[in-house]
């Protein structure tokens, strides 16, 4: 369970560096709080929806593994590649505005 066991966290930059997840200049850290991360089997995962009008993935993730689409008023982020989206991180870290 602990090897398909993966994080994500959506929200504003601001929120982001409150939550210690981005430096000040909206890097990310390389020590993140788990804590601060919506925990989920990747196995599970297809699809997550953020509040906003738009998201940008921070995080290391392969191009050709998501793709974000328009859904009821939300953003979501589908994952079209399970193995190839977390082959590079655990960790899935979206900026919505």
């Amino acid at each position: 369970e602990e090897m398909n066991t993966v994080y994500y966290i959506g929200a504003s930059k601001k929120a982001l560096k409150e939550k210690g997840i981005l430096t000040a200049k909206y890097i990310l850290r390389s020590e993140v709080p788990a804590e601060s991360f919506t925990k989920a089997d990747k196995r599970e995962l297809t699809e997550i929806a953020f509040d906003g009008k738009k998201v940008k993935v921070l995080s290391a993730h392969p191009l050709e593994s998501y793709t974000i689409v328009q859904k009821d008023g939300q953003v979501a982020l589908q994952i079209t590649d399970q193995e190839a989206f977390w082959s590079v991180t655990k960790y899935l870290v979206v900026v919505t505005k």
